[in-house]
């Protein structure tokens, strides 16, 4: 607690000022670290192609990047094969930004927006 109170100024100008006073002593973000494990299927956030893995031990978790975790009756390796497809690629390509030599962003908002053909993957 000492240390907490000698540094609560410090605490309070996280995130540029924006940091909820009431909560100075607490972490700054909610991270989940348990979200991590699971079925998945995980991908890094800067690709050239489509590059998604499935993760076969559900009791491993990840550092870097995101996971797509099929729901309940979609098949993750059917996923997993539209997520590495053609498709994503042109998608990705026409949606993402364009970073140096080749590569491209894979961030949450263009994997979450991609359209998957329901019938293609469910078991």
């Amino acid at each position: 607690m000492k240390w907490l109170l000698a540094n609560k100024e410090t605490l309070l100008n996280r995130d540029k000022g924006a940091f909820d006073p009431a909560k100075w002593f607490q972490f700054g973000r909610q991270v989940s670290i348990t979200s991590g494990f699971g079925r998945k299927i995980i991908t890094s956030g800067i690709n050239r192609k489509p590059n998604f893995q499935l993760c076969k031990n559900p009791r491993t978790t990840f550092y870097s990047g995101y996971a797509v975790k099929p729901k309940r009756g979609i098949s993750a390796e059917k996923l997993l094969r539209e997520l590495n497809s053609e498709h994503m690629e042109f998608y990705i390509e026409s949606t993402s930004r364009c970073l140096q030599h080749g590569w491209k962003s894979y961030a949450k908002s263009h994997i979450q927006n991609f359209p998957v053909v329901l019938s293609r993957v469910l078991e």
